[in-house]
């Protein structure tokens, strides 16, 4: 029987005729045509994508994001919504504290103290400058100081829920109450007017146009009575208004605002609670004002 001559190859073996006794092993795809070495690259798994393959897959993720940016959104305003209950019930227990001072009368809605000019003193920077915020010398630097927090957003007096860049309402709006005369002491007063949007029932809750106040004993329902809520800082028709210091069903100057998910308004009820109210319910219950 005739044996079957084999020769075992090893990657060391020199090359003949090569003085340098370099490998005879070589790599065999160095020099593979194109086509050749793509076949190879697919079989070992590595390949590009094709230009339709990535248009689909930018197409995959464009109709991903359209159907997520509706839930984002709606994530957004129901954060905000849940940040301006905290603010408000924050403010109400500030609002309770100062008719508990002061022989249970509620903060009346503006003052029309000569000292400060007419319609100087508005409820809630008035509110903040007896509480956390007044640290000047006199009653005038205290609520100055007030404002300037208000300005700085370092208060809970701007609800967060606003349709218009800030830039925007400082531009425009004029301040609480309509034309100020500037203070001879303090020329440049009102050239950085203070603004908020959470209004005072002032109907109800401050007599004589907002200049006098009322006690909480007289306030039968308090539970339903509205005592503040979200108000009105937008244009009405072109206009600026600036009655944002107050809400009022019956004048469009100081309508509440509804401008929450599900048109619902924020309010503070005279007890301390707060609520969302639908815009339907804030115009024909009478009862709540």
């Amino acid at each position: 029987m005739e044996r079957t001559q084999t020769r075992r190859f090893t990657p060391a073996e020199p090359q003949a005729g090569r003085a340098d006794g370099a490998s005879a092993v070589r790599n065999p795809h160095a020099r593979l045509p194109t086509a050749a070495a793509r076949s190879v690259s697919h079989a070992t798994g590595q390949r590009a994508f094709t230009l339709i393959e990535l248009l689909v897959v930018i197409s995959i993720i464009a109709v991903l994001a359209s159907l997520l940016m509706p839930a984002l959104s709606q994530a957004k305003d129901k954060a905000r919504d849940a940040l301006c209950v905290s603010q408000e019930k924050q403010l109400m227990l500030t609002v309770l504290l100062y008719t508990s001072d002061n022989d249970e009368y509620y903060i009346p809605g503006r003052t029309n103290n000569t000292a400060f000019g007419a319609n100087y003193c508005t409820w809630l920077p008035y509110l903040l400058s007896q509480y956390g915020y007044g640290s000047g010398s006199d009653y005038y630097q205290s609520y100055n100081t007030a404002r300037k927090a208000i300005n700085a957003g370092a208060t809970f007096a701007r609800c967060p829920q606003r349709r218009l860049p800030d830039s925007t309402y400082d531009a425009n709006l004029p301040p609480a109450g309509g034309v100020f005369v500037p203070l001879a002491t303090d020329p440049n007063h009102w050239t950085l007017p203070t603004w908020y949007n959470y209004g005072m029932n002032y109907v109800r809750f401050s007599p004589n146009n907002g200049l006098e106040s009322i006690r909480s004993t007289v306030v039968k329902t308090p539970a339903k009575t509205i005592f503040a809520g979200d108000s009105t800082i937008d244009p009405l028709n072109g206009t600026w208004s600036g009655y944002f210091h107050y809400i009022n069903k019956g004048w469009n100057g100081a309508y509440p605002d509804a401008r929450h998910p599900g048109f619902r308004s924020n309010v503070m009820a005279a007890d301390g609670h707060v609520e969302a109210l639908y815009k339907a319910t804030l115009f024909t219950d009478n009862t709540r004002w």
